[in-house]
This record gives C-alpha cells, structure tokens and sequence, in this order.
C-alpha cells in the first residue's frame, strides 16, 4: 500500500435480523427487578456464541467467550437489561393521570 493510499474502514452492517432483534428488546417488559424477558432474549442470542454463559442470583448474565490466541486483549462489555418503569397508584379521571 503506497503512503497515499488509505485503507478503508469496515462500517458494522445493521440488517434485518438485527433491526428484528432491537424491536424484540424494546417490546420486552424489563422494569427494574422483573428482567425475565429481556433476559430469555440476551441467552438465546448468547448461544453458540459464548464458551460459558450462567445467570447469577441476581439475575445478572455473565457470559465469557476464550480468545484462541494466547495473550489476546480482555474485554468486558457491561450493559443493563432494565427500562424505567411508572406505576398509576391512583386515577382521578378516566384518562387522566
């Protein structure tokens, strides 16, 4: 490659399959404390794709996946699986909050 050449970078491509996933994500109920269904999505798409994969008593998802090289850069990715959540303790008024 000459010094006036420049390598392109790779844009990550966002198909169907992905934009199915994101609206399967936001359709989940996952307020606080009742993640059940966000979580059910993050496993099944955690299959195959992770060496181990376990839920602690928290419900956390813990998934690692071994480098074949040895000495390969460590990563972690930390994400939250819960969305805010409101609650109507009282109604005054059809309709009206």
């Amino acid at each position: 490659m000459s010094p006036t050449t420049t390598a392109k970078q790779a844009s990550p491509i966002i198909g169907l399959a992905q934009i199915e996933l994101l609206e399967r994500l936001c359709n989940a109920v996952a307020v606080s404390g009742d993640e059940r269904e966000v979580r059910a999505i993050v496993l099944k798409e955690l299959e195959g794709a992770a060496d181990q994969i376990q839920v602690d008593a928290l419900g956390n998802v813990l998934a690692v996946r071994r480098a074949s090289q040895p000495g390969s850069l460590r990563v972690m990715l930390a994400a939250h699986m819960d969305e805010v959540g409101m609650m109507l303790m009282e109604e005054e008024e059809p309709g009206v909050f």
